[in-house]
């Protein structure tokens, strides 16, 4: 504390030499020998922080929504922490102090005509309400697998120990939250790339989520897409009901759909920005182009409609195999029957020439784009697993 009392000191004395030395070089013009071209580096640099700050706050503002629609609860944590505080470092360890600089190239994973390597670890890209849920359970449940998620260990992402730890149901986890900031700072801070623990890495985060891997541990990203109106109406059911949510507005329950589709509430092409990392502005159509081409080279696609084949998708490009034909395909099987998104409330989606329609595709032209896009690749990146067989889960295709 002293340290950091005297480092102020030093700062306002430099502060006030300064300007003494500035008031000086103001009285005689003709000595200024000040190249133009270093008050521009200057500037350039102070944009660029700016530029930095923003994209930050950006990303903080996707933490919110994503735990509204998913229902995480996970500890909150102090953005805006000063130097003065004297709480103890531990106590913050998932505290956003300093922002990475996050691989904004994507260049942590994998373009999708690599072939696999031993050392590539799955990524899934969680969409909000594009069937999640259900990858998680399957993975979890009926495979057994270790996952790096923390939706059902909250209680347990802190210290700095990364471990494996069960949480109800025999699930595994490993005790980092890759669905916030945070908890993706804090997973790069107590080495989750170096501890290979989790086998797959679930996050809605797809450029953050980057600093988690390497050249030599490389992500391989794979997502469900859907509809984006049967998202949309699907989002809708889900807000209406969600009380236990922090973001929970009271005005949605009594909304209608066309109320909802009219209204400040709704998503504005969620997937196109995402994919682009741009939360704010206009979009336009360079920006879907550049969604479509990291699709392209990035994600390994599926269809909620086509979930039972794009799971197949899913384990064969992975080599995924059941240790257990009977109990695992049983527990695959009940979970197809419940379907990706079960919510209470079931309001259908509108007719296409309806008004509400309408305004639902105007709020997710862009996402529309990007959805035909994706089942155009569904169809062309069956040519990955082409030499796979059917049923390649099963222990006889082995």
């Amino acid at each position: 504390k002293m340290q950091r009392q005297k480092k102020k000191k030093e700062i306002v004395e430099n502060k006030e030499t300064t300007s003494k030395d500035k008031n000086d070089d103001d009285d005689d013009d003709d000595d200024d020998d000040t190249d133009p071209s270093d008050q521009t580096e200057g500037k350039d640099e102070e944009e660029e922080q700016e530029d930095k700050a923003k994209r930050n706050k950006d990303t903080y503002d996707w933490v919110a929504k994503y735990k509204a629609v998913n229902g995480i609860k996970s500890r909150k944590f102090d953005e805006d922490k000063g130097d003065d505080e004297d709480e103890d470092e531990d106590a913050h360890e998932d505290t956003v102090d300093e922002p990475l600089e996050y691989p904004m190239d994507l260049s942590s994973f994998k373009d999708n005509w690599d072939g696999l390597g031993t050392d590539d670890k799955p990524v899934f890209w969680h969409v909000p309400k594009s069937a999640g849920t259900f990858v998680k359970s399957y993975l979890g449940s009926c495979y057994g697998k270790v996952l790096a998620d923390a939706i059902s260990v909250q209680e347990q992402v802190s210290g700095k120990e990364i471990k494996i730890i069960e949480s109800k149901g025999n699930n595994k986890f490993v005790n980092i939250d890759t669905s916030s900031i945070a908890g993706i700072q804090r997973a790069y801070k107590i080495g989750f790339a170096e501890n290979n623990l989790a086998d797959v890495t679930i996050t809605p985060f797809i450029y953050e989520i980057g600093v988690l891997f390497t050249k030599d541990t490389p992500g391989r990203v794979f997502a469900l897409f859907r509809n984006p109106i049967d998202r949309a109406v699907s989002m809708f059911n889900y807000l209406q009901y969600a009380e236990w949510e922090p973001t929970y507005n009271s005005d949605l329950k009594s909304m209608s759909l066309d109320d909802y589709a009219k209204s400040e509430y709704i998503e504005d092409n969620f997937v196109t920005r995402s994919l682009i990392h741009k939360s704010r502005g206009e979009l336009n159509n360079s920006d879907v182009s550049m969604a479509m081409d990291i699709i392209r080279r990035k994600i390994l696609v599926g269809l909620t409609e086509k979930l039972n084949e794009s799971i197949d998708r899913f384990e064969k490009f992975f080599d995924w195999h059941f240790h257990d034909n009977t109990v695992q395909e049983q527990c695959r099987n009940g979970l197809l029957k419940v379907g990706g998104n079960a919510n209470k409330q079931k309001v259908k989606a509108p007719d296409r020439d309806s008004e509400t329609y309408q305004h639902l595709a105007a709020k997710n032209q862009y996402d529309i784009q990007i959805y035909n896009y994706a089942k155009r690749l569904f169809k062309e990146q069956e040519d990955f697993v082409r030499d796979k067989p059917d049923d390649f889960r099963l222990i006889s295709q082995r």
